[in-house]
């Protein structure tokens, strides 16, 4: 797609564009059009993105950030990508008035690399949609030859990677990719010969190299070295928190996980790292913040906010566990109704319902805590047994919380029927496969974990 053919190649391009605001669509419309553009779809909000996106293949998705009060455009994208709705041949560009450090963070933290601020004339919208088109097209380049695990192509990579728009945005793939896969040879190989000058991702890669080859000290302090220098890069700082952890040193750990977490609070991941990490320090006022700031920000397209929700309640639990005195603790309490509130205001109505189911299996494990065994069963037949003819629509995570409570408190036909609706269920966000190896342990269906898996599984989100 060379600039002397770039109308013709736009008038290919089926756009859809994705904005709550109408004025905002009739204007995008217009440049579409002015810029040859010529199949634009246009919806106001993310349930009809859902739709249109799973009735028709777009070459570039344009995702306003703030879509409604409770969902962004980035979290959009990852629900797209999440529902398999998209794949890599699709390019993604977020655009927003608000150009706020949270709103940027945010936005680039997940599937969407491209970022443009409005308002923008019709010419510079151009040079991005080709700018996507164009990455998007060398990174499934990229992610057929990475697909090839028993060779490695280097000078086919190293071609794709220089003729991309965004060399970096390339080059950050084949890192994070050969990371994933463990290909540690390669990984040396490439950065031995890398095209591009230092940024994030290589310094992750070069990380995880140096730790590989027991020079984790060396490679921490790099990182360190980087965030210093760089203080929104945010990606090293979740690098930071688990070379901390490994080392068990949880006070460095939390430092640079609340860091992360403040900068972009809507992302569960790491909200639940810094809450974890919050409750293994007793930072109680830390953990009721974070509650606070997470709850202030979830969105209704976060697939993961319940399973979210439900390790989050764990760390209350505990809380209340160690927190003595009778005056802090009804302190405490009275925060967390706060947060409950704080959520509900930001949930569907079905979400609601989940919340209600959660807040009583909240409830239940707090009772046994405190060994009110005979309150805790109450609660349990009250609220958990009438869902009896309907654990089809329970989330998973609430299903296995709720066989917990069943097994131990002997409602044994009950725990069965919710164990075989489990066993049905394939598709699981990474807190629930944390749940569910603790539901197989217990069952005696796998293998214990080492105390090293079982320690970081107990901190860490990545």
């Amino acid at each position: 797609m060379k600039n002397n053919n770039k109308n013709q190649s736009l008038e290919s391009l089926s756009v859809l564009v994705v904005d709550d605001c109408s004025t905002t669509l009739l204007l995008f419309k217009q440049q579409l059009k002015q810029i040859g553009v010529a199949k634009v779809n246009v919806v106001t909000n993310y349930q009809d993105a859902l739709q249109s996106v799973g009735a028709h293949r777009y070459d570039v998705i344009i995702l306003d950030y703030h879509l409604d009060r409770t969902v962004t455009g980035s979290q959009l994208a990852s629900l797209f990508y999440r529902r398999k709705l998209i794949s890599r041949s699709t390019g993604l560009l977020l655009v927003s008035g608000d150009t706020s450090q949270e709103a940027v963070l945010t936005g680039l933290s997940g599937h969407v690399p491209h970022f443009m601020k409005k308002p923008f004339q019709a010419s510079d919208l151009a040079k991005r949609l080709v700018q996507v088109y164009l990455d998007q097209s060398a990174l499934r380049k990229l992610e057929d030859k990475l697909s090839l695990i028993e060779s490695f192509d280097e000078r086919g990579l190293v071609h794709i990677v220089t003729k991309a728009p965004t060399a970096i945005l390339a080059e950050s793939y084949v890192l994070q990719t050969l990371v994933r896969q463990k290909r540690w040879d390669c990984l040396k190989q490439w950065l031995s010969h890398s095209p591009t000058p230092v940024h994030v991702q290589k310094l992750i890669a070069q990380a995880h190299l140096q730790a590989q080859q027991g020079d984790k000290d060396r490679a921490l302090h790099a990182v360190e070295d980087y965030i210093r220098d760089n203080p929104l890069a945010i990606h090293a700082m979740d690098l930071a928190t688990q070379f901390y952890i490994e080392a068990d040193n949880n006070h460095e750990a939390f430092h640079y996980a609340h860091l992360a977490f403040r900068k972009t609070p809507s992302i569960s991941a790491r909200a639940i790292t810094a809450a974890r990490l919050a409750t293994e320090l007793h930072k109680w006022d830390k953990l009721l913040e974070i509650g606070r700031a997470y709850a202030s920000s979830l969105s209704v397209a976060d697939v993961t906010w319940i399973s979210s929700m439900l390790v989050y309640g764990k760390c209350l639990q505990r809380a209340l566990t160690k927190i003595l005195a009778a005056s802090k603790r009804d302190g405490f309490v009275l925060s967390i109704q706060e947060i409950f509130d704080i959520t509900y205001q930001r949930l569907s109505s079905s979400q609601c319902r989940s919340m209600d189911l959660y807040k009583q299996l909240f409830l239940i494990g707090v009772r046994k805590e405190q060994q009110r065994h005979r309150e805790a069963k109450l609660i349990l037949i009250k609220t958990v047994l009438p869902y009896i003819d309907d654990v089809a629509t329970i989330p998973t995570c609430l299903l296995i919380e709720s066989f917990f409570h069943l097994h131990f408190y002997q409602e044994a036909w009950f725990a069965e029927k919710v164990a075989d609706e489990i066993a049905k269920r394939n598709m699981f966000d990474e807190e629930t496969e944390e749940l569910l190896g603790e539901y197989h342990r217990y069952r005696g269906l796998e293998t214990e974990p080492t105390p090293q898996e079982n320690r970081l599984s107990s901190i860490v989100i990545s």
